[in-house]
């Protein structure tokens, strides 16, 4: 078998070096070797030699044809790559800027999140800092709450429970489960649904409001209710505050009843009589006095002694008579 070719020059876009295609056709190869032709005239020789040469020329011509046609056919083989190794080239250098980017990226980030963790610990001690003192400050709120016997409610806006003080539960049947419910759901000696009223009334003005109340026993308490503020001075709710003024009002009823019952004393003594406070000044006198020393009750009660009338009563062994009186507790009579 034999093989014919031919090299062409190549030149490559990138580079300015040269490179040749070279290319083979198979040939077929007689098996036998032929027969000489019968000899023939010159002319006849010379005849089949021409048309042996013209089919040659065709044959190498188809030949050459075919040889560009591969060649064009590899040289835009050979620039396409070329065009999609361009293409790749850039896709990998913008894919290499982008890398850049984004470490660079990254490790602004990493610096960042560097920062905010830092930032975070700071806060995080500080908030465990704050955890202590609001936990000293809720220990010595609850020890003062134990200690301070005086019952009271904290409410909300709403009107729910807040905190109540330990002594509260003495008054109404008040417990933890009540926090954060109504306070007209409480039940107890005292009817929490007639102190609403007041308490939105000082939620509304901020004004407190006080009153005596008793309860189902008979039993009186004074009521404070103050508006509840915080620490940046909003109003949050309010504070209802029991004072136990049972003994007080006791004390007051009997005073009032020994009141009652010296002045229906006085008024049924039938000589001239005065009573002085520790100022000396008159504060009850009988009709029997009025009548004897011809004076008004207008011009005589809450006068001084001395003041009284044109200020006969202002005499000086009087006076030295009444400060013993008032002050070492000696009596005296017959001046």
């Amino acid at each position: 078998m034999r093989a014919r070719g031919k090299r062409s020059p190549s030149r490559s876009l990138p580079s300015k070096e040269r490179y040749f295609v070279v290319a083979f056709q198979e040939m077929p190869v007689p098996l036998e070797r032929p027969e000489p032709p019968p000899l023939a005239t010159p002319a006849a020789d010379q005849t089949e030699a021409t048309v042996a040469l013209e089919a040659s020329n065709r044959e190498l011509a188809s030949q050459i044809a075919e040889l560009r046609e591969q060649l064009r056919n590899a040289n835009e083989d050979h620039e396409a790559h070329m065009e999609e190794l361009r293409a790749s080239n850039e896709e990998v250098r913008s894919a290499n800027e982008e890398l850049q980017s984004t470490n660079e990226e990254l490790s602004t980030t990493k610096e960042e999140l560097q920062s905010a963790n830092e930032e975070l610990t700071t806060l995080n001690e500080e908030l465990q800092t704050r955890n202590q003192d609001l936990n000293i400050a809720n220990s010595d709120f609850s020890n003062l709450l134990t200690a301070v016997n005086i019952p009271f409610l904290m409410l909300d806006n709403d009107l729910r429970l807040r905190k109540f003080s330990p002594a509260v539960e003495k008054v109404l049947d008040v417990r933890a489960f009540d926090v954060g419910h109504p306070i007209a759901r409480l039940s107890g000696r005292i009817d929490m649904s007639a102190l609403i009223a007041s308490v939105r009334k000082v939620i509304d003005t901020l004004r407190i409001e006080e009153s005596e109340i008793k309860d189902q026993a008979a039993h009186w308490y004074s009521v404070s209710i103050r508006p509840y503020r915080t620490a940046d001075n909003r109003i949050d709710g309010a504070i209802i505050i029991f004072f136990d003024i049972d003994v007080l009002k006791k004390t007051l009823r009997a005073a009032e009843a020994a009141r009652d019952y010296a002045e229906g004393l006085i008024e049924t003594v039938r000589e001239p009589l005065i009573v002085l406070d520790t100022d000396l000044r008159i504060q009850r006198a009988t009709e029997a006095f009025y009548e004897t020393f011809h004076v008004s009750r207008s011009e005589t009660e809450g006068r001084l002694l001395y003041d009284l009338g044109n200020g006969q009563w202002n005499l000086p062994r009087l006076r030295e008579l009444l400060g013993e009186a008032l002050f070492r507790d000696q009596s005296f009579q017959d001046f």
